[in-house]
Formats: structure tokens, C-alpha cells, sequence
């Protein structure tokens, strides 16, 4: 079991069994049941897809990180960029509701490849892009690969992989690598900081994910090979002489680089770095937040990448 769905499991849990945590919540996460449709499938890549869509304007396609359902995009930050655009979401290769028959090598430029096809199929030429964690990595590929089919770009906790790549402190990077080992204190901090904002935006997350409507069994099940599988695409794009660097310079659509100031999973030096690189780029810093800063201040970081986008 990878960190993602370790934590997860874990705040759940915690959520649940704990009236102190019940109520540590700001208040934000009262009920929010964005326009999201039921999900769907659609024939892409030789798979089946399974996406959501919501909401009418300009197409903005959403690609999750690692060992994440597209159901743990969090309903208020949907809510947010949902009332000026189509918003689509959907799992990965191998993630809950898509499947990988064959059991398909995955890498990042496959799942880049996946996301291409997914928006030809849905009839969608040209789009805007937003991608967290390792899901920036995939909307990193697709810019490169099609330029002239993303109309914007929005990266979230991301870097530019290969020699460039700045990685966590060695104690983080034990975390990372083996999260049964260490505490639940541990783990949540990787992703919120562990201050009142923090903890309360980590709580409110959960409740808004345990709460939303319209999820099937298959919402957070991810297989133990998709993970691993993951996992290695993650040590691909990070290899030396891979990733992104040589080619963010030819990137020209308008594009938000955005990060928590906190973040010890990916170090804020490497969105740094994604934002110097990329000539038509904007920078946007959360302050006091951590890896999961969209979902910390929904409101705010929906606002601000709403506003980008127009």
C-alpha cells in the first residue's frame, strides 16, 4: 500500500472515530455536491475510461497524482472551477473505474498518451489542463506532446524531473518509500502541515470526499501493481536524462505553476525551477500550506487558477 492510500485510509478512519477531529473542522467542508455527472466509460487506448463531467464552457480536463482516484478531487475546489468551464475528471490507467488490460507498462508518457485520447474521444480538440503531483508530470507530457491542443496550463506541486529534479530531505524520502513503517503524525504531515490550518483543511478534505454523492465501489480501489506501476513511472520521469527540462523552453501557452511553501514531498525549489523554465509562465506561492495545498484553501486556490484561466 502506497503513501496516498495509506493516508487516506487512515484520515478516514481517524474522521470517523474521533469526535475532536469531527469538530476541529473550519466549517468549510458543509456539504458541497458539485455538478458532476455519474460516472461514465468510453472506449480509449484499448481500455475503458471511466470519467465524470460537469459544469459548460471551455473543456478544463483535471489528471490526479499518484495512487489517487479521480474521486479524491476535492468537491469544493470542483465547485470553484466548475461554474466557467467542463470540468472533466477520470482515473488513471489501472486507477478504480479505468481498467489496463494486459497489464500495460506505465509511464508517464503512456498516461500522457491515455489523456490525448481521452479528450479525442470525447470529441474535445483543444482544452485547458490542470495537473497535481504526478498528474502535473502527465500534463507536462501532453503540453509537449500536442502544444497546439492546450489552450492553458496549470501545474500543481510539480517539477521537472531528470538531473534537475531537487528531491526530499532523506527522512522524507524513507516516508515516501516506506510508508508502513512510520505514523499516522508522519504521513498527514507530508501532505498538511501539522498546524490548525493544516489539520483542519485535512479533516475537511476527508469529510468532503467520505460525504460526496454518486460513488460507486470502485471509487478508491487501486490494485497493488497499478501502484507499483506508478511508482515506477514516477523513478522513470526522475532518471537522469528524463523528465521535462529540455523541453519546457518550447512550451508557449500561457501557464500557472502553483505550490505550498510547506510542501516536503516535492521541495518548492523544483516549481521554482518549472517557472523559470517556462516562457510564458506565472507563479503562484500558498503560504502555510503543504503537498495538498488545493486542498487545504480550495476556495483560494480554485479562485486563483479560475482566474487564470478566465
Amino acid at each position: 500500500m502506497r503513501l496516498g492510500r495509506r493516508l487516506s485510509l487512515l484520515l478516514i478512519a481517524a474522521l470517523a472515530s474521533s469526535p475532536t477531529l469531527a469538530t476541529a473542522s473550519t466549517g468549510s467542508a458543509a456539504a458541497v455536491t458539485p455538478e458532476l455527472g455519474p460516472v461514465q466509460h468510453i472506449a480509449v487506448n484499448g481500455m475503458s475510461v471511466g470519467y465524470r463531467t460537469g459544469g459548460s464552457g471551455f473543456p478544463l480536463i483535471l489528471v490526479i497524482g499518484r495512487s489517487a482516484t479521480m474521486a479524491e478531487w476535492d468537491p469544493p475546489l470542483i465547485e470553484e472551477l466548475i461554474g466557467d468551464h467542463e470540468v472533466i475528471v477520470f482515473d488513471n490507467r489501472g486507477v478504480a473505474t479505468t481498467d489496463n488490460p494486459g497489464n500495460k507498462a506505465i509511464t508517464i508518457g503512456q498516461m500522457a498518451e491515455d489523456t490525448l485520447a481521452l479528450a479525442s474521444a470525447l470529441q474535445i480538440e483543444r482544452f485547458d489542463l490542470m495537473g497535481w503531483s504526478m498528474g502535473s508530470y502527465i500534463s507536462q507530457q501532453v503540453a509537449i506532446d500536442a502544444p497546439s491542443r492546450v489552450a492553458k496550463l496549470v501545474l500543481c506541486a510539480t517539477d521537472s524531473g531528470g538531473s534537475h529534479y531537487v528531491p526530499p530531505t532523506p527522512r522524507v524520502a524513507s516516508i515516501l518509500t516506506n510508508p508502513e513503517g512510520v505514523t499516522t503524525t508522519q504521513l498527514l504531515g507530508l501532505s498538511f502541515p501539522p498546524t490548525r490550518a493544516g489539520i483542519s483543511g485535512a479533516v475537511d478534505y476527508m469529510y468532503n470526499l467520505a460525504t460526496q454523492p454518486d460513488l460507486v465501489p470502485e471509487s478508491f480501489t487501486i490494485s497493488t501493481a497499478t501502484l507499483e506501476g506508478q511508482a515506477s513511472a514516477i523513478d522513470g520521469w526522475k532518471a537522469a536524462g528524463a523528465g521535462s527540462w529540455e523541453a519546457l523552453p518550447t512550451l508557449k501557452m500561457p501557464t500557472l505553476v502553483t505550490w505550498g511553501n510547506l510542501d516536503r514531498g516535492i521541495r518548492p525549489r523544483n516549481d521554482r525551477i518549472v517557472a523559470r523554465r517556462i516562457p510564458n509562465s506565472r507563479a503562484v506561492v500558498f503560504k502555510g500550506a503543504g503537498h495538498a495545498f488545493l486542498f487545504q484553501d480550495p476556495s483560494q486556490v480554485g479562485g486563483t487558477v479560475d482566474g487564470f484561466l478566465g
